[in-house]
């Protein structure tokens, strides 16, 4: 499902692309007391660009910025970060939930357009590579088009090493500024203790779902050296679960799925190398960690590599996808004493360079040059009629936020969700419409949705007749109209509401095999509105206290309505539908 999310999310922007919006951008003379910084993040599992993205959120924050880290996916747990986070309902793009804030950083390339849309701060591209930057000659060329589109509309870039600034211009023409990545020299350093086991290891780090990080390569050059080292083993971390597809499972002593950030350091330490196999790399992170903890290293000549390593210095270069190569440089430090003792001193020396002390100095100077630009404003107050005033709005963030993107955004007609509730403590929202263009642009015949929170609560005589038929106790009345409506309808969003209020009428006259019926067949059709699978579960849970074998399974429903959150891209919602799951239905233990 999540695949399926991600995909529709994609299209959607790809959609947008069609009128791209180039940031324009003013020069505010005065600086900023201070700073709110977002990012914007496409995921947030166990990856190395993500981990610099947390520390980014520690650093500045430990330096008095504010930082707030937007995704579709829970908060991170795998990684101990400060700062705020806001998961996004899959039904909106990340970039529709950006919270008021001086800058925004997107990272990832199909980001930049819907951020700078918002019209809420300058955008900075934060490019930490893939394979549009290292694998550009196999991009088909519509995706090459797309990417340099994307790459073309904001003021500010900035990358993790000048190997990546080198390929940014090639490709697309943009010059960017270089802010390294850094290690924490208070996790990984020389002095920590080192891994316990029971032979002298070779470490490894990396999926084996990702080609690029050369995990069989590694495998193979292992093979060739166990054949003269028989007492050597191999230790692997890996960000996920391994698959073990078309390796030899009995060469890997032990394997790890993402341990403590300690662990990681306690194994670089006891290693007698550790071995990076990448095709391709903006930075590496590992092989600087295993540097700091005193840790001789070898790794292929990826370009990320090349912004810091020194062969036979600091660590023993090797052709990529070149196991006998690598084989030889395993073997050379093993036998030769010497080479060791010089990679680990050299690599001390070179981890050193990379302070998180002496980064986020640049990172923060950076962001607070950034800062002092605006979005440049394409309409003023006057050129709408609102109806909705400053003091409507929960915080002065909101109302901001909601004038920042009025003012910038190029449709006729903007739409801010109004709570409601007709149902004891099930809050709703309905899109209202609260600003129109005096002047219709021609070019645009959507609407623009700004999500931000209000004082406002929708008045029951604002409410369509069937609602308030429904808040009379007139269910009969009510599922005789949603009916004969739900026949007449043509719009399929419409559609999904009318089906969410005849299945409340039936549940409220307990006809709850009805119910189930409706819903079950409902979201065959509607497989992104949560609201549905919410009172699927609902019914659900009143059938199974009622013994009755229709009941659908529980779990897998809350595992769909965690994953998608509310479905604010129809008209009406569930305001915090998980939260529902917990107030009125009883939790696994």
């Amino acid at each position: 499902m999540i695949q399926q999310l991600r995909k529709r999310e994609y299209i959607k922007r790809l959609q947008e692309l069609r009128t791209p919006l180039k940031q324009s951008l003013g020069l505010n003379p005065k600086q900023k007391d201070s700073l709110h910084v977002v990012y914007i993040m496409n995921q947030v599992g166990v990856w190395g660009g993500v981990k610099i993205v947390l520390e980014h959120a520690n650093r500045l924050t430990s330096s008095g910025f504010k930082v707030t880290i937007l995704s579709h996916f829970p908060r991170p747990d795998w990684y101990s970060f400060e700062g705020n986070y806001i998961k996004v309902p899959f039904s909106m793009d990340v970039a529709e939930a950006i919270p008021n804030c001086d800058v925004i950083v997107a990272t990832y390339w199909d980001q930049i357009d819907m951020c700078i849309k918002t019209g809420i701060a300058p955008v900075i591209y934060f490019e930490q590579g893939d394979n549009h930057l290292f694998d550009y000659e196999n991009l088909n060329e519509e995706t090459r088009e797309i990417v340099k589109q994307q790459y073309q509309l904001p003021k500010f870039i900035f990358t993790v090493s000048n190997q990546t600034a080198i390929l940014i211009k090639k490709y697309y023409n943009r010059d960017s500024k270089v802010i390294h990545n850094a290690i924490d020299e208070k996790v990984f350093h020389s002095q920590v203790d080192s891994f316990k086991w029971k032979n002298d290891y070779i470490l490894m780090m990396g999926s084996d779902k990702a080609e690029f990080k050369g995990i069989r390569d590694i495998l193979d050059a292992y093979k060739l050296v166990k054949k003269k080292k028989e007492h050597l083993d191999l230790i692997w971390i890996s960000p996920n679960e391994p698959e073990f597809k078309n390796m030899d499972k009995s060469l890997i002593s032990k394997y790890m799925v993402n341990p403590p950030q300690e662990l990681i350091a306690s194994l670089y330490k006891g290693a007698l190398m550790f071995v990076s196999g990448s095709h391709y790399e903006s930075f590496s992170l590992p092989v600087l960690e295993a540097m700091s903890c005193g840790c001789p290293v070898i790794s292929t000549s990826n370009p990320g590599v090349l912004e810091y390593a020194l062969d036979e210095k600091n660590v023993l270069l090797t052709e990529i996808k070149n196991s006998e190569a690598m084989s030889s440089a395993m073997l050379r430090i093993l036998d030769n004493t010497s080479l060791q003792e010089a990679l680990i001193t050299n690599g001390l020396k070179t981890a050193s360079q990379f302070s998180w002390d002496i980064i986020t100095k640049k990172l923060a100077s950076y962001y607070t040059e950034v800062s002092r630009y605006y979005p440049v404003q394409s309409s003023t107050e006057d050129d709408w009629n609102i109806t909705i005033s400053k003091e409507d709005f929960n915080t002065s963030d909101d109302y901001e936020k909601f004038m920042k993107t009025l003012l910038t955004c190029k449709e006729n007609f903007v739409q801010i969700p109004f709570s409601y509730e007709l149902i004891d403590d099930h809050p709703m929202a309905i899109w209202t419409t609260v600003a129109t263009r005096k002047t219709q642009n021609v070019d645009s015949q959507e609407n623009k949705k700004v999500y931000c929170k209000t004082k406002i609560s929708k008045d029951i005589e604002h409410l369509p007749e069937a609602y308030k038929i429904f808040h009379d106790g007139k269910y009969d009345a009510c599922l005789h109209m949603l009916n004969n409506n739900l026949l007449l309808e043509t719009d399929s969003q419409k559609k999904a509401v009318y089906i969410k209020w005849i299945a409340l009428c039936l549940i409220e006259l307990q006809r709850d095999k009805e119910a189930f019926s409706l819903l079950k067949k409902s979201i065959q059709v509607y497989n992104n509105n949560s609201d549905l699978y919410y009172l699927l579960l609902l019914v659900s849970f009143f059938l199974k206290n009622a013994n009755n074998a229709a009941a659908e399974n529980e779990a897998v429903i809350k595992q769909v309505i965690n994953i998608m959150g509310d479905c604010t891209d129809y008209m009406e919602f569930f305001i915090n539908v998980e939260q529902l799951i917990s107030k009125h239905l009883p939790q696994d233990h």
